[in-house]
């Protein structure tokens, strides 16, 4: 997604066409760019004919840093010099962009992004100044007299986008999302304006895309704490200051030796406190933002182990990574630069990744380059381990299958144990290590020693605990590096 917001960005600061952004980012599929259009009375609000590029004065550019906080200002101080009776913001998204790059590619999620900019910069008349930053695509837009022009230039910009679009070799359908808010009744400062839109241009996506929606108290009070997250993670990824991880011992076979950690993330909501990691991920994955949230926990355990001395960390690793074109030159590239050992990194693959035959060969070569590979068979009943097809598991390049130790009570429970055994059984037949998680009991931990486990996770050894807490854990002679 980087390389389509340079290239986007390239695109506008070439000066070209009646289109200046104030903002411009691409995150989870919202092309975000705070826009202001200024009309002189004249013009008589005809906001959507093309102004001339002969008296189209050139804009000025400024840039700014990646933060919602730095984009807020900058509005902040556009608003400062607009009538409020007559400012309005467009927020809009382009809908389905997973969708794309899961079915044709990222380079054509690329092309796309470069298109839709290209196109709004022929709708949308605007001389005012470009800033570049973070954030999602907002229109900006002044001087105009009545909530009817909002939906005009929104409905303008929804209907440019009916016909497939041709990029490359194909033609892709494109539509908007796109939420109204006005500053017409003084709603409050930058921060909240721009809040407003996006919660009109949720509700826009969530009625299924290709549609405008107008921001009404009514809305933001029907809106579940789900929708109010899905607004708020990218600025919390973009931010960092409310995320974390925090590191789960991972014993050896005998139970008392620390070889590795598990990284697991931490959203820590400055209103409903620490969130459920399921919802957060949910969310992330609704709003396309998948990718850079996993980037930013790579980022953030690469540091980790260059500062630590414990033999690896495991990270759960997404389809959406996997999937995104140069993800493993990039990845050698980065632990190269922080001097990290491959072997000291090692991802957790979901069912469905495993089973994805498209990133297969990335899966190989993440394991050529010495990334080890693990299964991580998130069952919840005994049925579903019985019913899992193990063969499968044998031509994928995995080198350890990760059981959960379902319940089991006191013992007498003999069925979901002779499942568990029948899966770790199939397990050591292909010749890969078997681990235990979620080990709460010490008959939990009989039963997967008798399994002949390698390793052992749970908080029947350890719970998960900040770097430094672990830190404290790891003397250099038990450490397996």
């Amino acid at each position: 997604m980087a390389v389509a917001v340079a290239a986007m960005a390239g695109a506008i600061l070439a000066g070209q066409g009646p289109l200046a952004i104030a903002a411009l980012a691409l995150t989870g599929g919202v092309l975000t760019a705070i826009v202001i259009a200024r009309l002189g009375a004249a013009q008589g609000g005809a906001h959507a004919e093309k102004i001339d590029d002969e008296r189209t004065p050139a804009p000025r550019f400024r840039e700014l840093s990646s933060s919602t906080t730095d984009l807020e200002r900058a509005l902040d101080r556009e608003l400062a010099v607009a009538p409020a009776s007559e400012v309005s913001v467009l927020s809009i998204a382009i809908d389905g962009l997973g969708d794309i790059e899961r079915d044709l590619g990222s380079h054509v999620v690329q092309a796309v992004s470069t298109e839709v900019v290209a196109r709004l910069r022929t709708l949308i008349r605007a001389d005012d100044p470009l800033f570049v930053g973070d954030g999602a695509i907002t229109f900006v837009m002044r001087n105009r007299p009545s909530h009817a022009d909002d939906v005009a230039v929104a409905r303008r910009l929804i209907t440019a986008f009916t016909a497939l679009v041709p990029i490359a070799a194909e033609h892709v359908k494109v539509s908007l999302s796109i939420g109204i808010a006005d500053h017409r009744s003084g709603s409050g400062d930058a921060g909240t304006l721009l809040r407003r839109a996006e919660i009109a241009r949720y509700e826009a996506q969530r009625l299924g895309g290709e549609c405008h929606v107008t921001y009404s108290e009514q809305l933001d009070d029907r809106l579940g704490i789900r929708a109010r997250l899905a607004i708020e993670l990218g600025g919390a990824i973009a931010q960092g200051n409310q995320l974390s991880l925090v590191y789960q011992p991972i014993f050896g076979s005998n139970g008392t030796e620390i070889i590795g950690a598990e990284a697991l993330l931490r959203w820590n909501h400055p209103v409903h406190g620490r969130l459920d990691t399921r919802l957060l991920i949910e969310v992330a994955e609704a709003e396309d933002l998948m990718q850079t949230l996993g980037q930013w926990i790579l980022d953030v355990v690469i540091t980790r182990l260059s500062q630590s001395s414990i033999g690896w960390l495991s990270v759960n690793i997404s389809r959406h990574q996997l999937h995104a074109a140069g993800f493993v030159d990039d990845l050698r590239a980065r632990l190269e630069r922080a001097g990290i050992s491959p072997h000291r990194l090692q991802f957790e693959i979901s069912r469905q990744a495993v089973e994805d035959p498209e990133i297969a060969a990335t899966l190989s070569a993440l394991r050529a380059l010495g990334i080890e590979l693990t299964f991580d068979a998130d069952f919840e009943t005994p049925e579903q381990l019985l019913d899992y097809d193990w063969t499968a598991l044998a031509q994928s390049p995995l080198d350890c299958i990760k059981l959960p130790a379902l319940a089991m009570g006191s013992g007498e429970d003999l069925t979901t144990q002779a499942r568990l055994w029948g899966a770790a059984s199939q397990v050591r037949t292909m010749g890969l290590v078997l681990a235990a998680k979620n080990v709460e009991t010490p008959f939990q931990h009989d039963v997967f020693t008798k399994f002949g486990t390698a390793r052992f996770q749970g908080h029947y050894y350890a719970p998960p605990m900040t770097a430094l807490s672990i830190d404290t854990l790891l003397p250099p002679s038990q450490i397996a590096i």
